[in-house]
């Protein structure tokens, strides 16, 4: 981390989601020891908050929620650190069941979305597209339909410098989202489109489990074959061992029980309502 090309690649250009639960994490503590801009505390406490979550550290996010809290929105801030701090501020509110606090982020959030719709429309990652990254965690509905609704799509080429394969990687993510949402809206129509249109080989190193877990629990929910169910089960138990993200552990618990005691009884829509 003491040099900046390897700060701007490893962590700024790759965040990888994959290992947010493992010693990985700790790098983006070492980050914030070589920079000190509001953007990287954002950006760093933000990662940072994820992790926690995903681990169900509550001590830690917490603290990390308080850091992002804290950490102003300076002029020049990139859309994707902006976009993510409003995520970190709004599930933990849903979190802790603070439904005054969410209201007043959420309310902060759109009047920061305008000022950021400019940069969403350069950038291959929107300000909607950071915020609902944390927000599918929730089953808050309305306003997961107010960002799907209020998406900014990106009308202005990329840097030429960005690689083709973080742009179709991104892209990728956007679908994952897409699916997520439409079902926790009950969109029918539009998750079967999504469910057959993400192509999960398009996502880069590093991104591939994380969003393959979002993935499959959707295709879970969809599934309607036995067979197909119990083959999406074993998928998920491997990638959850291999992350280490116990948030999804009770999830995978209550579907294996599920399946040994009736196999047939309908999968719900339950992994987000755990939060």
């Amino acid at each position: 981390m003491s040099f900046p090309a390897a700060r701007e690649y490893f962590i700024e250009h790759h965040p990888m989601r994959d290992l947010l639960g493992t010693v990985y994490i700790q790098y983006f503590s070492a980050y914030l020891k070589y920079k000190h801009d509001n953007e990287a505390k954002i950006f760093a406490y933000g990662f940072l908050f994820h992790g926690a979550f995903l681990l169900q550290n509550t001590e830690l996010m917490e603290l990390y929620y308080t850091k992002v809290r804290d950490t102003e929105l300076t002029e020049g801030i990139h859309v994707v650190p902006a976009g993510l701090k409003y995520g970190v501020l709004l599930l933990y509110a849903d979190f802790i069941g603070n439904a005054q606090l969410f209201r007043k982020s959420f309310n902060e959030m759109k009047k920061m979305r305008i000022k950021y719709i400019p940069a969403s429309q350069k950038s291959v990652c929107s300000f909607e597209y950071s915020v609902l990254e944390l927000l599918i965690f929730t089953n808050r509905v309305k306003e997961i339909k107010f960002l799907m609704d209020h998406h900014t799509p990106q009308t202005e080429s990329d840097d030429p410098s960005i690689p083709t394969d973080r742009k179709q990687t991104h892209d990728e993510v956007w679908k994952n989202l897409c699916l997520l949402s439409h079902q926790k809206l009950g969109n029918t129509e539009d998750v079967e489109y999504y469910i057959h249109t993400i192509h999960l080989e398009n996502l880069g190193i590093g991104w591939k489990k994380y969003y393959s877990i979002l993935y499959y629990l959707a295709l879970l929910q969809f599934s309607v074959d036995e067979h197909e169910q119990n083959n999406i089960r074993k998928k998920l138990v491997n990638l959850v061992e291999e992350t280490h993200f116990t948030y999804f552990e009770e999830i995978l618990e209550k579907e294996v029980s599920r399946n040994t005691s009736c196999s047939n009884e309908p999968i719900k829509n339950e992994w987000m309502e755990l939060v």
